[in-house]
């Protein structure tokens, strides 16, 4: 799944749960929302959260294009 997909399932979380290891440090979640909540859930490291954090955080993108296909969803399509 590509950053923009999970972004919006941070945004759009029906389930966010934290994950701690044996020192009771974060080391992920757990995440869904509501179009996945039957369907997927996800397992993210921390590294990866701050990851996709920080490439939105250093992007800055002047316009974007949305498409709505067939079976209901919407897809980004670029800048």
């Amino acid at each position: 799944m590509d950053a923009w997909n999970i972004s919006s399932i941070f945004i759009h979380s029906y389930i966010l749960m934290s994950c701690l290891d044996e020192d009771e440090q974060l080391d992920g979640v757990y995440v869904t929302s509501e179009r996945f909540k039957n369907k997927h859930l996800l397992y993210l490291e921390t590294d990866t959260i701050c990851d996709i954090f920080t490439a939105f955080g250093e992007d800055y993108p002047t316009q974007f294009k949305w498409t709505d296909l067939p079976d209901g969803q919407e897809r980004f399509l670029g800048e």
